[in-house]
């Protein structure tokens, strides 16, 4: 999987030319993410692109009202795993 902090580092740190983006935080990665995700990844294969997701670390309510930010599902090692087993081959980290 390739990760980035910008979607303009996977071209230059890893030569991505053309993406196909999902943005979201994708906790727990569950069947509403793999709809989605599977769209994704449908699209890039057409338009020969890289399929990626952006989403965030941590959690941008920990940012936004610390006190409201709700305990994650997933560890980010485990969230990546889990979007790399549905053919996300990219992910930008926010």
């Amino acid at each position: 999987m390739k990760t980035a902090q910008l979607l303009t580092e996977l071209h230059t740190r890893h030569g991505v030319e053309r993406t196909v983006v999902a943005f979201g935080v994708f906790d727990g990665v569950h069947r509403g993410h793999a709809q989605i995700l599977k769209r994704v990844v449908d699209l890039a294969e057409q338009h020969h692109a890289i399929p990626t997701v952006v989403t965030f670390d941590p959690h941008p309510r920990t940012f936004l009202r610390h006190t409201e930010a709700p305990p994650l599902l997933t560890s980010l090692p485990r969230k990546l795993r889990l979007l790399a087993t549905l053919g996300i081959e990219a992910t930008v980290l926010l």
